[in-house]
């Protein structure tokens, strides 16, 4: 078996190495369908190796130096391939730096007649001067310098320009193992980045800049991994000066504890200084304002709003959107870098296949279906270079968007009902269960609550044990729980957070459950979190799923809402009922022991565990709170909690102290 296994393993490694030859040598300008064929296929070997074939969990790091070798290697194979006109404008713009023209100021047709050497008509936008940052243009400038130094024919300077640029991504191959290593991520990842055929042909293969600001990126993740905070701000700043569009990283990384390094993020700004002018972002805001190509949000967008609305609505929701990131992945900031970067990509008006070269960097962190499924989508774009060779006319095509995009769609649906993907550590069936119960005068609800829970614990298959934390009752609660078998834990402090860490240390289950005593149990609830957790062994935490016990239009509204916001954002509430397995519990740092607002800090802290499941209506809860008060004025209270919460916890308040404060406030108003 083993040996078979390696056998297939070789001979998927050869097939991979025959479609990145293919590929290198491939001309999509005039043969696309071949061209797209062996992107496709290098693709899915290389995934297929990577989460199928090789070791899942393993610290070895003997065989990484094979994958930087040949990472080296692949990059040599695409040095001749053809380059995107980019690097001409970039050569363009380098002249100037070196020859002391602002770039910013004087477009390439503005020189036209002095461009001296240089490959001016294939220059692209030549009515457009420089957008880029100034690090790169100091770069360029730097590059350009040596050429002119070095006598270089227009030949040579092209491949000095690539060979700098293959270099810079070599050195991110080989500062993402110790960045691998601190975040203690399989070796084999390291092939993610290092032979994605992405990466090889538009990073290295049509020579784009993109891979100088992976490089400023993968050295601020590499600092700020290793608690040099001031480091991490300065390579990002280099990133910024690079990239103008990885500013949006900036707030997932800002902590507490690291603020009083933050001003070295403006540090490589300073470059401007020489070429600063009130026409030096001219041009950059004319091209985002009127270009345009293979988007997506902002085409769907077009379509339904006006030119006004459109500029309105689409900064709009981009902000929204990043607002909620930075609210929820507080805990996960690289998870959150991610998300980040495609938020931006789904949102901006140009998207070229080069702008996902950040966002492959990332995935050796966290893979992602729906983002490998658009690595290897956006090669549908070489039937664009096709036409473009052939008409001279660079123009969209419809059903080149929606090859892009209804498989990137597909994905994320896919992705929501969290299957044991490959790449994901499974877990074996829990040996026991523990069912943490907090309560705190519900005898009126406890019977019916311990009588459904004893017929759905009869439908498990694993042994369960009911823990009872009492918070302190004055009823008959404690009584009433006598009469069943379960633990019963008393003198607790008030406060569910407080309950259910007691009830969680003195269990040992592999599993713990979740419960709040005014709900029913379905009869096969248990039974259906089994054959889930059975068929999904990656799963890592989730929520049994709720209905209301009176099913009004609005209450139904709310059940809807509830599980939107456990499926988009992670963040599950205490009366969905939490299930999470120990070892992951323990990994998060524990249940936080607070009076109040325990179940959001439990989903930001699994914020990094996102294998998550909802089984789906186990459980009818009561509607008491509801009745209570007015519908609009509770939801608007509980909003108004959740969102203080995420928002004060998220600039550096202590969670313990707000969640008292939270807890005077909600029970001042019961």
């Amino acid at each position: 078996m083993r040996l078979t296994h390696a056998w297939l393993a070789t001979a998927l490694l050869a097939a991979f190495a025959l479609c990145l030859a293919a590929l290198a040598f491939s001309e999509p300008a005039v043969a696309p369908l071949p061209t797209f064929l062996f992107y496709a296929a290098a693709h899915l070997l290389l995934y297929i190796q990577l989460f199928h074939l090789w070791p899942r969990q393993t610290t070895r790091w003997r065989g990484t130096w094979c994958i930087v070798g040949l990472a080296l290697v692949w990059r040599l194979l695409f040095l001749a391939y053809p380059v995107n006109d980019d690097i001409y404008r970039y050569i363009w713009e380098g002249s100037l730096v070196s020859s002391g023209i602002n770039p910013y100021l004087n477009s390439p047709a503005a020189l036209a007649a002095s461009a001296n050497g240089i490959l001016f008509d294939w220059i692209n936008h030549p009515d457009f001067a420089a957008i880029y940052p100034p690090l790169t243009l100091a770069i360029f400038g730097a590059l350009a310098t040596v050429a002119e130094w070095l006598s270089l024919s227009p030949g040579g300077t092209i491949l000095l320009f690539k060979t700098a640029l293959l270099l810079s991504d070599f050195l991110v191959v080989l500062l993402l193992v110790p960045v691998l290593r601190t975040w203690k991520r399989p070796p084999w990842w390291l092939a993610l980045y290092a032979w994605n055929p992405l990466v090889l042909l538009y990073g290295v293969g049509e020579a784009h800049l993109d891979i100088l600001h992976n490089l400023w990126l993968v050295l601020a993740l590499l600092a700020f991994a290793a608690a040099h905070a001031g480091r991490g701000y300065l390579f990002l700043g280099a990133a910024i000066m690079t990239k103008y569009l990885s500013m949006i990283f900036v707030p997932f990384l800002v902590t507490r504890r690291n603020l009083r390094w933050l001003p070295l993020v403006l540090a490589p700004a300073l470059l401007f200084l020489p070429m600063l002018d009130a026409g030096t972002f001219h041009n950059l805001l004319r091209f985002g304002s009127e270009l345009h190509a293979h988007d997506l949000l902002p085409r769907l967008l077009r379509l339904l709003a006006d030119d006004a609305a459109y500029r309105t609505l689409l900064p709009a929701i981009f902000a929204a959107g990043i607002l909620t990131i930075w609210l929820i992945k507080q805990d996960a900031p690289i998870r959150a870098l991610m998300l980040a970067w495609g938020w931006l990509l789904i949102c901006l008006p140009t998207v070229h296949p080069w702008y996902l070269l950040p966002l492959v960097l990332l995935m050796t962190h966290s893979p992602s279906r729906p983002w490998m499924v658009l690595t290897m989508t956006v090669g549908f774009q070489f039937w664009i270079q096709h036409a473009h060779a052939a008409t001279g006319v660079w123009q969209e095509q419809e059903w080149i968007w929606l090859a892009m995009y209804l498989p990137l769609l597909f994905a994320c649906l896919l992705e929501w009902r969290r299957p044991a993907l490959p790449w994901r550590t499974t877990y074996p069936p829990p040996s026991s269960v523990d069912i943490v119960i907090p309560v705190l005068n519900e005898a009126h609800n406890l019977p019916a609550f311990l009588a459904s829970l004893d017929v759905a614990r009869a439908h498990m298959p694993w042994p369960t044990h009911p823990i009872l934390v009492d918070g302190g009752s004055t009823d008959e609660t404690v009584s009433i729980a006598r009469g069943h078998l379960l633990t019963i834990i008393q003198g607790c402090a008030k406060g569910r957070g407080n309950q259910l860490a007691a009830g969680i240390a003195h269990g040992n289950g592999d599993l713990i459950i979740m419960l709040h005593a005014d709900a029913l149990m379905a009869p096969d609830a248990l039974h259906k979190l089994a054959v889930s957790l059975t068929r999904h062994p990656a799963a890592e935490w989730g929520i049994m799923g709720h209905i209301y016990d009176q099913r009004t239009w609005k209450l139904r509204l709310v059940e809807l809402s509830n599980r939107l916001r456990f499926l988009l954002a992670g963040i599950a509430f205490g009366d969905q009922g939490i299930f999470v397995r120990r070892e992951v519990l323990q990994r998060a740092g524990g249940m936080s022991e607070m009076r109040l607002m325990e179940d959001i800090e439990l989903s930001l802290r699994l914020a990094d565990a996102p294998r998550r499941l909802e089984i789906g209506k186990s459980i009818s809860v009561s509607t008491r709170r509801w009745q209570q008060q007015r519908f609009a004025g509770y939801t608007l209270q509980v909003l108004g909690f959740v969102s203080t919460y995420l928002l004060l916890r998220r600039i550096g308040f202590s969670v313990d102290k707000l969640a008292d404060k939270l807890y005077r406030r909600y029970y001042r108003r019961q």
